[in-house]
């Protein structure tokens, strides 16, 4: 695609160290533990591209008049071209290809208390009720069943 020429590429998502502009990288989009990659390029030029690709894609974005992307697995190509011209457009007709998402339930933004690592169930509970004894709400408490010798117990 010749659109690129002197525009900056940011993809939608989160990615570690609070990259924002992809201009002259190579970009994965693939869900990796901290990385969520959302197919979606806004760009400073006015538009913007849904990548409509499920598998694990490749956005090649070094060249300073293509844009190349690519997709491990693929029976066709399906994107859209969206035009903004300012980025809130472009999110917002993205939304509407895409749907609006719900927002999660009240409990899911208080306070979450986790710890790399609970001994027993019973720590866990005195880490609860020592909360409660502060009158410290608490909406979760993170348990990772793995670090225990026998699941759950």
């Amino acid at each position: 695609m010749e659109i690129m020429a002197r525009a900056r590429a940011v993809w939608v998502g989160t990615a570690p160290g609070g990259r924002v502009n992809y201009r002259g990288e190579t970009v994965d989009l693939s869900q990796e533990n901290t990385n969520i990659a959302i197919p979606l390029l806004v760009s400073s030029n006015g538009f913007g591209i849904f990548w409509n690709n499920p598998s694990r894609s490749r956005v090649n974005n070094r060249f300073v008049h293509m844009l190349y992307l690519s997709a491990e697995v693929a029976d066709r190509v399906d994107y859209y071209f969206i035009y903004g011209p300012e980025p809130d457009q472009i999110i917002g007709r993205y939304r509407e290809l895409t749907g609006e998402v719900p927002l999660f339930g009240r409990w899911a933004y208080g306070f979450w208390q986790c710890k790399n690592k609970y001994q027993s169930q019973q720590e866990l509970e005195t880490v609860a009720g020592k909360y409660r004894a502060l009158h410290i709400p608490v909406d979760n408490i993170v348990q990772d069943w793995f670090w225990w010798v026998t699941m759950a117990r």
